[in-house]
This record gives C-alpha cells, structure tokens and sequence, in this order.
C-alpha cells in the first residue's frame, strides 16, 4: 500500500471557499495542491494527478485532475484511478477518483479546472486528521489488460 500524507493541504483548506448552496462543481487547480504519482513498472507511462481539499460552508469536498502520459496502459490507468482514495486517519474519505477531471497533458493541470465532490464530513469533525492519498484496494496494484 502507497500512501502520501500531507498536512499542508487541510491548512489551505481552513481558509474556506464562499460557494452556492452545495459548494463547486469546479474550481481552477493551483500549485498549493498537492501531487500523486502512479507509474509502471518496464513501461514509460504514468499518470500524474494534483488534488486538494477545500471548506465549503464546512463541509469538506475534495477536487482534483490528472493527466497520463504514455498510451500503452491508458486503460490500466483508468482502472488505477478507481483505486486510489483520498485519505482521513487513514480510513477512506473518498473512493475512486475517477470522478477528477482528466487532461491531455501534464503541463495543463495547474490553471486548469479541477473537479470537486462533497464528502459529507464535516470540517469540525477533521480539525486534527491526518489527509493522503494512495491505492488502498486490495489489487495492491497489480492490474491486467
């Protein structure tokens, strides 16, 4: 299990957000979010993703985009967002992040749009949690064409 945890992240996010009724649908990625690397193995591909949590009316939502390089695991890929889960005391707050935003090129991640999802947590119940993000599915990893 990799898993990158990352304090700085829920200070940014104290600051809160002025957002309408459910808060962002979207927001624009800036270069305070933090980073997740997911490469192979023998293969040049990777697929880069930027994230960030954010206090809208005191909720927590996370947003984020990635982008892959490469094409020879391009569906690999996909089926690895779907195992990656952002993180609160090391229980999942969020599962699958398909839902992110997906660019052509690594280049357009900061500047450019980042889709966001509520959690329904409360930014009260996470004053002192500890945030990360990795594949914490049981594949370990491993995928097949």
């Amino acid at each position: 299990m990799k898993v990158l945890y990352a304090a700085a992240l829920f200070a940014a996010m104290a600051t809160g957000l002025s957002a309408q009724d459910r808060g962002p649908g979207e927001i624009v990625m800036d270069q305070d979010s933090g980073t997740y690397e997911m490469a192979w193995r023998g293969v040049p591909d990777r697929v880069l993703v930027r994230w960030k949590l954010l206090n809208v009316s005191g909720e927590i939502f996370v947003c984020g985009n990635y982008a892959m390089s490469g094409h020879t695991v391009r569906r690999l890929s996909r089926k690895a967002m779907a195992d990656v889960s952002i993180l609160m005391n090391n229980r999942p707050l969020v599962e699958n992040i398909r839902y992110f935003k997906q660019y052509r090129s690594e280049t357009a991640l900061v500047g450019g749009t980042a889709s966001c999802q509520p959690t329904g947590v409360a930014v009260a119940q996470a004053q002192n949690a500890q945030f990360g993000i990795g594949n914490v599915s049981n594949s370990g990893g491993l995928y097949r064409d």
